[in-house]
C-alpha cells in the first residue's frame, strides 16, 4: 500500500525531469496523463472504500432487523399456541399489553406444568405460588436464561439454558430450555446445531408444547441448511400434522416462498 502512494510521486518526478528535456516532450506529455489516470483510480479507489464500508454497515443492520423480526413472529406463534391450548394467558396478554406487537422483550417465558410441560395455566399465580414452584425446580435459573434470550444475549443464553438442563436435569422446564436453546441457535445462524437442538424436543420430549414449533424450525432449519427436499418434506408434515395451527400457516408461506425460489 504504501509502495503505492508512492508510484504517482515518482512518475510526477520523473515527468518533471522529463519535461526539461524538450527532446522527450511528447513523452513527458505521457507520463503526465499516466500520473492523473492513477491519481485519479486511487480517489476511485478511496470511494469504492466508503461505499463498502457503508454496504458492510447496512447488511449489520440487515441482520439485527431479521433477527428482531423472527423473534417477533416467534413470539407470536408461541403466544398464539398458549392462547389456543388455554394454558398461558400470561403469553397471551404480554402480547397484548405490548400492543399486539409479541415483542420479546414484553413477553414471558411459556411456563411447563410439573407433570406435561405444558404450559401453566396462567402467569397470574399467586406470589406464594411462584415461591413454591422455583423452590426446586430451577424456575429462577431458567427465567435467567431466557431474560438473556429476550435481550439479545443469544451466546450467553445458549450457556445459561445448558447450565440450566445440567444443574435440573428433572425440572419441567426442561423441554421449554431445549427449544430455546435450539432458538437462540437459530438466531445465531448455528443452523446444524439449532437442527439438532429441535430435533432433540421432538424426539426426546414428545408430549411438550414445543413439538409442532420445533417441528417447523426443523424445516426452517433445513431451509437455511439448503436441505431443500428435507426441508420441503418437515414442512409438509407441519401443515399435514398441526392443521389450523400458526405452526402448520407458518409452515405453509415457507412452502409457498421455496416454490416461488425454485427450491
Amino acid at each position: 500500500m504504501r509502495s503505492a502512494q508512492w508510484i504517482p510521486v515518482v512518475l510526477l518526478g520523473a515527468a518533471i525531469a522529463a519535461s526539461s528535456i524538450p527532446a522527450h516532450a511528447d513523452d513527458s506529455q505521457a507520463v503526465i496523463q499516466l500520473y492523473q489516470q492513477i491519481t485519479g483510480l486511487q480517489q476511485e479507489i478511496r470511494e469504492l472504500r466508503g461505499q463498502n464500508q457503508e454496504i458492510t454497515h447496512e447488511l449489520d443492520d440487515l441482520r439485527k432487523r431479521q433477527r428482531e423480526l423472527y423473534m417477533n413472529t416467534d413470539q407470536r406463534l408461541q403466544a398464539l399456541e398458549a392462547a389456543v391450548s388455554g394454558g398461558a394467558t400470561a403469553a397471551s396478554s404480554g402480547s397484548a399489553a405490548n400492543g399486539g406487537t409479541g415483542s420479546p422483550s414484553a413477553a414471558s417465558p411459556s411456563m411447563p406444568s410439573a407433570s406435561t410441560g405444558q404450559p401453566a395455566a396462567s402467569s397470574t399465580s399467586t406470589p406464594a405460588a411462584v415461591a413454591v414452584a422455583s423452590g426446586g425446580n430451577g424456575l429462577d435459573a431458567y427465567q435467567q436464561a431466557f431474560n438473556l434470550l429476550k435481550n439479545s444475549h443469544y451466546h450467553e443464553a445458549v450457556d445459561a439454558f445448558k447450565s440450566f438442563i445440567k444443574q435440573y436435569p428433572q425440572s419441567p422446564y426442561v423441554p421449554n430450555a431445549a427449544y430455546w436453546m435450539g432458538e437462540a441457535l437459530y438466531v445465531e445462524q448455528h443452523f446444524n446445531q439449532a437442527l439438532a437442538q429441535f430435533r432433540l424436543v421432538v424426539n426426546q420430549y414428545p408430549q411438550s408444547n414445543k413439538v409442532a414449533a420445533s417441528m417447523l424450525k426443523i424445516g426452517y432449519s433445513q431451509y437455511e441448511l439448503k436441505q431443500w427436499p428435507s426441508a420441503r418434506k418437515t414442512l409438509q408434515n407441519v401443515v399435514n400434522n398441526y392443521p389450523g395451527t400458526s405452526a402448520a400457516r407458518l409452515a405453509a408461506d415457507r412452502l409457498s416462498r421455496m416454490q416461488r425460489e425454485g427450491h
